[in-house]
Parts: C-alpha cells; sequence; structure tokens
C-alpha cells in the first residue's frame, strides 16, 4: 500500500481508519517524518487487546479454557478462578486480581 505523502489524502486514510483527531496524526508524520500510521494501526491493535475495567466476561472464557486444557501455561489462573466462584466470590470481586494477565485471544 502506498501512504500517501498529501496531507488531505493522509488525513482521510486516518480518519477511515478510525483515528481521533486525524489531521494532527497525518500532519506530524508529514512534517516531523515520523511514521505515525504505522504507530496508530500498532497502537490501535495494542489497545484492542486490553480488557475493560468493566469487562468480567473473560473469567468464565479462563475457567472453561483450564477444564479443557488443564496442565496448559496459565490453566492455574482459570483453575484459581473456579475455586473463588465456588466459594462465592463475584466477577467484580476477582476480576482486579487476574485482569493483568489476560488479554484477548
Amino acid at each position: 500500500m502506498k501512504i500517501p505523502s498529501d496531507l488531505d489524502e493522509l488525513t482521510a486514510l486516518f480518519k477511515k481508519l478510525g483515528a481521533r483527531r486525524p489531521e494532527l496524526w497525518a500532519r506530524s508524520q508529514l512534517s516531523e517524518g515520523i511514521n505515525q500510521l504505522q504507530r496508530f494501526l500498532f497502537l490501535r491493535q495494542a489497545w484492542s487487546l486490553i480488557l475493560r475495567e468493566d469487562d468480567t466476561d473473560w473469567i468464565q472464557g479462563e475457567i472453561a479454557r483450564a477444564q479443557r486444557r488443564p496442565n496448559e501455561p496459565y490453566a492455574g489462573v482459570g483453575h484459581a478462578l473456579r475455586r473463588c466462584v465456588e466459594k462465592g466470590a463475584s466477577a467484580q470481586q476477582q476480576a482486579p486480581r487476574t485482569r493483568g494477565k489476560t488479554s484477548r485471544r
């Protein structure tokens, strides 16, 4: 893909990709020589893998994954979560403890 060297075209590309304030990204790339398009695409993908603070849906996924593959790396997280559920801990209580380990797969 040819990267536009025109401000309007590059701004339109950033906008199409969902960038907030696309003209700033485009202007920086053209005036500072920083490849902001690659940076934006990397950051967009990285942030898509971060779980939201209020997202607890992943907990059941971790439990199910550990039950399917009990010896897989990090299966202990799912086993620990299952024990917490069995003891009555809510998803909101568990999420902060293990959220850093988990990413969308």
